[in-house]
């Protein structure tokens, strides 16, 4: 079977009380579908912050995206829309726990590439941190 090369476009916002930051990142993964579960993976770079890191997504549906990244900057999280779920995302000051709730996941996703919208809430002892949107697109190459 012959590797298949997608190109993986990443625009992120992230508003917290007093600030928006903006991230964008263009780079080539992997993209495959087994068992109606979708996989992405792709390297991070110095416009995320992560450089180096390698970050894994799993697209069940539109009801659950798990993002595992691996590397400098260890994190495991769980976005399930209407469901609250605890991460434990890794800083340069140590570990932090967060609440992780989805109030949106728009999977639009096929076989070639496709879209996938996500806009969820980070939160700290139940206080609202920053609400999140993630625009990604897969597109074959």
């Amino acid at each position: 079977m012959e590797d298949k090369k997608f190109l993986i476009t990443i625009d992120g916002t992230q508003v917290g009380e007093d600030e928006e930051d903006r991230v964008s990142l263009s780079t080539f993964g992997s993209f495959y579908k087994k068992d109606n579960v979708y996989y992405i993976t792709y390297e991070e770079s110095a416009a995320t912050g992560f450089e180096g890191d390698v970050t894994s997504l799993v697209i069940d549906s539109d009801r659950m995206v798990t993002v595992n990244r691996t590397g400098v900057s260890n994190t495991h999280m769980v976005i399930e829309k209407g469901i609250r779920h605890m991460s434990y995302y890794t800083t340069d000051f140590g570990d932090i726990r967060l609440g992780i709730r989805a109030d949106k996941i728009e999977n639009q996703l096929n076989d070639n590439g496709g879209q996938l919208k996500l806009r969820y809430t980070l939160d700290i002892n139940s206080m609202d941190l920053t609400t999140n949107e993630l625009n990604i697109n897969v597109r074959l190459m």
